[in-house]
């Protein structure tokens, strides 16, 4: 019997919304806890576990080492700003911009 889906994605939210935290509950020093410590911490299976760990690393907010663990991927701290900034011009904006200095 499996368990239904809304498991996985209640874990898969409460493991991105720690991740996006950074340190403390349930991240130490850049690392998740264990697949058999997230198991228990959320009476699930180790399948659940790993879907959910599988998605973050998908989106870029983990990566995994075999025999290591699962660590918060390091995130530049210019990355939001570098990210606002194209957000809020256009391409055409940009050739002009190169075009006057150039």
């Amino acid at each position: 019997m499996t368990r239904p889906r809304s498991n996985e994605e209640a874990m898969t939210a409460s493991l991105r919304s720690a991740v996006e935290a950074g340190e403390g509950g349930l991240v130490k020093d850049g690392r998740l806890p264990t697949e058999r410590e997230l198991m228990e911490m959320f009476s699930v299976a180790r399948r659940t576990v790993r879907t959910a760990l599988d998605e973050l690393q998908q989106e870029g907010l983990v990566f995994r080492r075999q025999g290591q663990g699962t660590f918060i991927r390091p995130t530049s701290p210019n990355a939001s700003r570098v990210e606002s900034l194209a957000n809020r011009t256009s391409p055409f904006e940009i050739m002009e911009v190169r075009r006057e200095i150039e």
